[in-house]
């Protein structure tokens, strides 16, 4: 007799707690594919780019030459490691290094800045993640890198130009990746301004 009532209050407790974290994993979701609103492009500084690029080993992909841009005596390497819509999701990853720069608080977000509304930055959920890529030189942070993601649906179709937002200082620095996205129903396709084509459909 004590048995069954018992039984049924542990089966609904474990029901409660399935369903409690079927939610929590929901909003992760949510959250992730959410944008973070909009920031005006002249509320940041846009970096220069150097002359030179620096050369970096990275891994199975051998040396990789990244763009480099400057501010005053700072200077920040671009590499884009991904640019791909798949499944309703786009998704933007790659590293910000800081070249003889001593570690410290990394704080990037990706941005897309739309064809049709040029002031304007739509900001992506952005993760830092650690990237320690070989042949990394001593001293230099191995936590700037970035994870971007975003509903697809929540894009409207058309061409965007992707953009870092660094404020992991207190400044507020704009980069321009160089890289320009169309995205329609077909899906998306990335090409660099010098009209190589990065990323098919």
């Amino acid at each position: 007799m004590r048995e069954g009532p018992r039984r049924g209050v542990v089966l609904l407790s474990l029901a409660g707690i399935l369903l409690l974290a079927a939610a929590v994993c929901a909003l992760h979701v949510v959250n992730a594919l959410t944008l973070r609103g909009t920031a005006r492009v002249s509320d940041y500084v846009l970096l220069a780019r150097a002359k030179q690029d620096m050369a970096v080993e990275e891994g199975l992909l051998g040396v990789a030459q990244l763009p480099v841009y400057t501010d005053g005596e700072r200077s920040f390497a671009l590499f884009l490691r991904e640019l791909t819509e798949t499944d309703g999701m786009l998704c933007i990853s790659g590293a910000l290094l800081r070249p003889e720069q001593a570690v410290g608080e990394v704080r990037v977000r990706v941005g897309l800045i739309p064809a049709e509304r040029p002031e304007e930055i739509v900001l992506l959920n952005t993760q830092m993640v650690r990237w320690a890529p070989a042949g990394q030189e001593p001293g230099m942070d191995d936590h700037c890198g970035f994870a971007a993601s975003a509903a697809r649906r929540l894009l409207s179709d058309g061409q965007y130009a992707v953009v870092l937002v660094d404020e992991s200082d207190g400044a507020r620095r704009l980069i321009d990746a160089g890289v320009d996205i169309a995205l329609s129903q077909d899906g998306l396709t990335a090409v660099r301004r010098n009209g190589a084509e990065e990323a098919g459909k």
